[in-house]
């Protein structure tokens, strides 16, 4: 069950850092669903919040 518990939060945290990657490049439509995904991770929650914040102000 650990091992599962670790991949989840890996892909939490790339889908976080890919959304990252599309917010820079200006792609919201691509970045907003990644950043959605990393948030429904407990541990990504409060790191994808900004994010959020800034993807709905554009």
């Amino acid at each position: 069950m650990r091992e599962i518990g670790t991949v989840r939060l890996q892909q939490a945290r790339s889908c976080f850092n890919a959304a990252v990657a599309y917010a820079n490049l200006g792609d919201i439509p691509r970045a907003r669903p990644l950043a959605e995904r990393a948030a429904a991770h407990p541990e990504m929650k409060d790191a994808v919040g900004p994010l959020l914040a800034r993807l709905a102000g554009k």
